[in-house]
């Protein structure tokens, strides 16, 4: 932002701040349960879709995205 608008780095950090505060309020309403559940079958949705067209790499990234999402394969510490 400094070197694209030609704002002080005090102000970009203030515009950073505010922008951080206005996402944190809008989403303070939403239920993260139910925003995880959303996004799982949306996903489980584009896979099956992308099977069914034909779109194998559109599959699989649709399933590694899934995985990233809900932690599949990760090791626990």
């Amino acid at each position: 932002m400094t070197e694209s608008w030609g704002l002080s780095s005090v102000q970009a950090s203030r515009y950073v701040r505010e922008a951080r505060d206005l996402v944190k309020a809008d989403l303070g309403d939403i239920d993260r349960v139910d925003m995880l559940a959303s996004k799982v079958q949306m996903l489980e949705q584009i896979a099956t879709d992308a099977v069914a067209a034909g779109r194998e790499s559109n599959a699989i990234g649709a399933i590694r995205l899934l995985n990233e999402l809900v932690g599949f394969g990760q090791v626990q510490k």
